[in-house]
């Protein structure tokens, strides 16, 4: 899957985040982030944090690309580039700004550039225009509202046909789309990080973050039917669906295999039932003739497994 690079946040930056909603967590909240939910940055903000070795990575790569991408930048905006030194809170106090370089010089009204790497396409227009996906749009809207500018740039490196291209885009401040995050980025802040209410689940994180959430062994509490039964309802309806599946694939096979053959062809396309193999290894065997070479091998992992039991009084504390 194509991933998406941005340049890296300082430690102090990393801080200023558990104060209130940075401009690059906006499109999260809005739902138009395809790497992130809403809930996955409001339980950031709960002291709930994911790192994993890839996500590492790609900030060590953005800090990689942050050089060339400045320079290159600036040579097309025909300006001299300056990296912030600090962090910029809108009007609200609650949403904040770290753009990756400004316009001459890091103050408020200077005009922001926003640096993006990335392999996917989608919603990136010709250089020179204002079309960029709806993610990075509202980071930048988020990032004018902070900075008090009516414009920000866009320096995109980008892969189209396999070929890398710089592109550079200049987005203009809409008044409406700032009147919405400042809207949500307050609202969001008071429920769900000051009042701490539930998240609905329209907002819920995603699994990753859930599974990382704190728990208290044993702890029973009450959770709305509503919930319970849609997934129950849908629970239900997949394993029929793979019932009829599974019947219809055997049908298939054994028309195949009545016939002694290894494909079938109809007009909706050609259907193969051929044998493979491959290789593994046998866990019970290697036990019982090496057992220290299986103890040195053996890996132990641990995760969580949702169960239902159907309805009888449980009690809750």
């Amino acid at each position: 899957m194509p991933v998406e690079v941005s340049v890296a946040i300082t430690e102090k930056q990393l801080e200023q985040r558990a104060k209130g909603f940075g401009a690059s967590e906006i499109a999260a909240l809005l739902g138009e982030d395809p790497y992130r939910t809403a809930g996955d940055v409001i339980m950031s903000k709960l002291g709930v944090r994911v790192e994993e070795s890839e996500e590492n990575e790609l900030a060590e790569l953005g800090t990689l690309m942050e050089g060339p991408l400045s320079t290159l930048a600036a040579k097309r905006l025909g300006v001299k580039l300056v990296k912030p030194t600090s962090t910029y809170w809108g009007p609200n106090e609650i949403l904040f700004a770290n753009p990756d370089r400004q316009i001459e010089k890091p103050s408020r009204g200077a005009p922001p550039v926003e640096f993006k790497d990335t392999g996917i396409m989608d919603g990136w227009g010709e250089s020179g225009s204002d079309e960029v996906p709806s993610r990075v749009l509202l980071q930048v809207q988020a990032q004018m509202i902070c900075l008090e500018t009516d414009v920000a740039h866009v320096a995109a490196m980008l892969y189209p046909f396999g070929r890398r291209e710089l592109r550079m885009y200049r987005i203009g401040r809409n008044e409406q789309i700032c009147k919405i995050i400042l809207e949500e980025t307050a609202e969001f802040w008071n429920k769900y990080v000051l009042r701490r209410e539930p998240l609905p689940a329209s907002l819920a994180p995603g699994r990753e973050v859930a599974n990382r959430l704190p728990r208290t062994t044993g702890k029973v509490i009450s959770i709305p039917d509503s919930l319970v039964r849609v997934w129950r309802e849908a629970d239900a309806k997949l394993k029929e669906a793979e019932g009829i599946a599974e019947e219809a694939k055997n049908a298939v096979r054994s028309f195949i295999a009545q016939q002694g053959a290894e494909a079938a062809a109809c007009d909706l396309g050609l259907v193969t039932d051929k044998s493979q193999s491959r290789a593994g290894i046998d866990a019970e065997l290697l036990k019982s003739k090496f057992p220290d070479a299986y103890a040195a091998v053996q890996k132990s992992t641990s995760f969580r497994v949702m169960r239902f039991s159907a309805a009888k009084k449980v009690g809750v504390n």
